[in-house]
């Protein structure tokens, strides 16, 4: 991996989930309304850290979703990888009340036999990584299936 990608990995799995459940920043509420900061703050954290990074702000995006009458989601989309395990996207759940938070991410890896593969993994507010399974390349809604892993680890609310 290239010194951009250590960083963007780390930006995706260690500073973004850290911002979302530990800092005062309103992290849900600012990619929501502001989808453009994803990109500040990677591009402000990476100059500060002394790293050159060739990706744009059009490679960043954040879109906030309600999911259903309780719970909000901001998808977060990132420069595609080109390997393992740098993520694509990351799904942030909430209730209103800023209570119920989940982290999680869609990673692109490998299967045992060498096949690309999609895992949705997990973040929370202890820093453990979670792993929800491996899944194959196909299209579908990784937002829904990871919010209905979130909805089941809060009580099925």
């Amino acid at each position: 991996m290239t010194k951009a990608e250590e960083f963007l990995y780390y930006y995706e799995h260690k500073l973004i989930p850290d911002i979302f459940f530990h800092s005062e920043l309103d992290l849900f509420g600012t990619l929501a309304q502001h989808p453009e900061a994803l990109y500040g703050i990677f591009a402000d954290a990476a100059e500060k850290n002394g790293v050159e990074h060739p990706y744009t702000e059009k490679q960043f995006r954040a879109e906030g979703f309600r999911m259903d009458e309780t719970w909000f989601a901001v998808v977060l989309t990132f420069p595609k990888p080109k390997e393992p395990a740098l993520c694509h996207q990351m799904y942030l759940f909430s209730k209103a009340d800023h209570t119920g938070k989940g982290c999680f991410t869609l990673e692109h890896s490998r299967t045992a036999e060498g096949k690309p593969a999609l895992v949705i993994g997990g973040w929370d507010a202890e820093e453990s990584h979670l792993n929800y399974g491996s899944r194959g390349m196909e299209k579908a809604d990784y937002c829904a299936i990871a919010f209905e892993i979130h909805k089941k680890a809060n009580g099925g609310e």
